[in-house]
């Protein structure tokens, strides 16, 4: 969110703007981002466990159900601003909402925090609206996460990176 708004308010217009995706600068950060994603994706594909091997869990998610809601605050806000996936991404929404006039460049951005906080909103207010029913299939969902994290996060970072190179050479 901060490195989005950051480039938003100081990305002048005229260097984002341009024809179809964007300018030569835009087209180059975005290749550049996509490159760097297909890279992470090819190292979590190396990363997976092999068939019949049990998923290992870094030390502290293997901590995450016993943590204080402060302490799990401050984890979660420290891993989305240190994540190089999450930071690209803010990025390029940056250098997208550059091209907006103030209104819509608003308007963009709010969407953008809505989208980017559904992932982690939508979970925790069913399971504080529904704790009793939402128990079992959150617990069911994180078993599969852990067991196919390197399989996902591959699919996720490879996406991406196909999308931002596609973008990036789109601008040229």
């Amino acid at each position: 969110l901060v490195v989005a708004l950051v480039v938003m308010l100081f990305v002048p217009a005229s260097a984002a703007a341009g024809s179809g995706g964007g300018g030569t600068a835009v087209g180059l950060v975005k290749l550049a981002l996509g490159a760097l994603f297909v890279l992470m994706a090819l190292g979590q594909w190396r990363k997976r466990p092999e068939p019949g091997q049990e998923a290992e869990l870094p030390k502290w998610m293997a901590g995450v159900d016993r943590m204080s809601p402060p302490a799990a605050l401050a984890v979660g806000a420290a891993l989305s601003a240190l994540n190089p996936k999450n930071l690209s991404l803010a990025l390029t929404a940056g250098i997208s909402l550059a091209r907006l006039s103030g209104g819509e460049a608003v308007g963009g951005l709010c969407l953008f925090v809505l989208l980017a906080g559904s992932s982690v909103l939508v979970p925790v207010v069913m399971y504080l609206l529904f704790s009793g029913r939402m128990a079992r299939p959150l617990g069911a969902l994180k078993d599969w996460l852990t067991a196919n994290n390197a399989t996902v996060m591959f699919t996720v970072l490879l996406v991406l990176g196909a999308v931002l190179v596609g973008k990036g050479l789109a601008a040229f």
